[in-house]
């Protein structure tokens, strides 16, 4: 298991190499988790990026069509 701090340091070096600062870095934490994390760490309690991945999606397709 990632102890919370670990998570929350790696998240601050993503922000810093990314150059930006989440308000609320749970949606960070989300846009980084695959599905097949959960699958084999139970004991988690976040979600998984696939609801961005249809978002990201949905407004590429937006953008392109129009």
């Amino acid at each position: 298991m990632i102890e919370t701090s670990d998570i929350s340091q790696s998240l601050e070096k993503l922000e810093t190499r990314i150059g930006t600062t989440f308000i609320d870095r749970v949606h960070l934490l989300t846009a980084v988790t695959h599905r097949s994390y959960l699958n084999e760490h139970r004991e988690a309690t976040q979600s998984h990026n696939e609801r961005y991945e249809f978002l990201g999606d949905a407004v590429l397709e937006l953008v392109i069509t129009d």
